[in-house]
């Protein structure tokens, strides 16, 4: 997971938050001081919402989501996500959008640009960290995550701090905007 751009801006994300590991600092394609408060592009953004009880059931409702959200996570003045406090909903918010950058700047790499598969709708993909739902998925406009209920009483898990599940559901829009 340490894929370097050569100046590209800064996240720490986690190589497998549910095994205690600590979080690694990436760099992506991103040029630093070009990306937007959410994190946010051109090509995605976080809706990082406070209390979406639902997730979303395509074609009804459908992004962009209305609800009240956190504030959004903000660069530090170096134009990097790598500060963002890891006890706070905005590093949920810069972890997912950043594993999900990192996995699309790896397909991109060896295919070119790979267009979202939602050619019907908004032409950013709104990414919620925080769904109330025990899974995660991605649908046309959007991805989201939920949260693992933990094992035998544990601590809950959110899978917006899970690689393996974000990496799994941006291949889903990404094969679809491949395959069709």
């Amino acid at each position: 997971m340490r894929q370097q751009w050569g100046g590209g801006t800064r996240f720490r994300l986690y190589p497998k938050y549910d095994e205690g590991f600590e979080p690694e600092v990436v760099e992506v394609s991103s040029p630093p001081g070009s990306l937007g408060p959410g994190p946010s592009d051109a090509r995605m953004y976080v809706a990082n919402a406070m209390a979406k009880a639902e997730p979303y059931a395509p074609p009804d409702p459908a992004p962009p989501y209305r609800g009240p959200v956190f504030p959004p996570a903000s660069p530090d003045p170096a134009g990097h996500f790598d500060t963002v406090p890891e006890d706070s909903p905005q590093f949920q918010a810069a972890h997912l959008f950043g594993t999900v950058r990192l996995v699309l700047d790896i397909w991109e790499q060896r295919f070119g640009e790979v267009p979202w598969w939602h050619p019907n709708a908004p032409p950013r993909l709104e990414l919620i960290p925080s769904v109330e739902w025990q899974n995660a998925q991605s649908g046309p406009g959007f991805l989201e995550t939920g949260w693992w209920p933990g094992f035998d009483g544990g601590e809950p898990q959110p899978f917006c701090l899970n690689f393996d599940v974000v990496a799994h559901e941006t291949g889903h829009a990404l094969l679809f905007g491949t395959m069709g």
